[in-house]
């Protein structure tokens, strides 16, 4: 079994690519994940929807958001004004609030699109009742992937 402590984004992306069976995030890293927990805690009918979401316009965004400096800011003002709007739209129907999706699709930019993807669909929260000393967070891989359609 194959256990990784992540500190921080990088290694947390480098965990979900190697395809940790366990992966620990370390406390420095807790406060950037709570709103993947979050998530993760909802329905998988709202997990599957998100992860639809992201994949659908996820990459669009997170190229926006990269973009922005290069461009003085004004492929992020042409971004805002679709990706707003879109965000917005499918936090209400899908009933996933933008408290939690819009730190998601933050989280997106700095880890990669397909690695939140994957964490989302290949592991769940690992909470262990018995351990006192670990206040942390943990995802554990799963035997078989949510599904997700577009």
């Amino acid at each position: 079994m194959k256990k990784i402590i992540a500190k921080n984004k990088q290694e947390l992306k480098t965990a979900i690519k190697e395809q940790a069976d366990i992966i620990i995030i370390d406390e420095a890293l807790k406060k950037e994940i709570k709103p993947i927990v979050r998530l993760m805690k909802m329905s998988n009918k709202k997990i599957a929807a998100t992860i639809g979401f992201l994949v659908a316009s996820g990459a669009g965004i997170v190229a926006t958001i990269i973009a922005m400096t290069p461009t003085g800011g004004t492929s992020g003002i042409i971004g805002a004004a679709v990706g707003v709007p879109a965000i917005i739209a499918f936090a209400a129907s899908s009933g996933v609030p933008l408290s939690v999706l819009v730190p998601v699709i933050l989280l997106c930019v700095s880890v990669g699109v397909s690695s939140i993807v994957q964490l989302l669909r290949a592991y769940d929260i690992e909470e262990d009742e018995f351990s006192i000393e670990f206040s942390g967070v943990s995802f554990k891989k799963r035997t078989k992937y949510r599904e997700h359609k577009k």
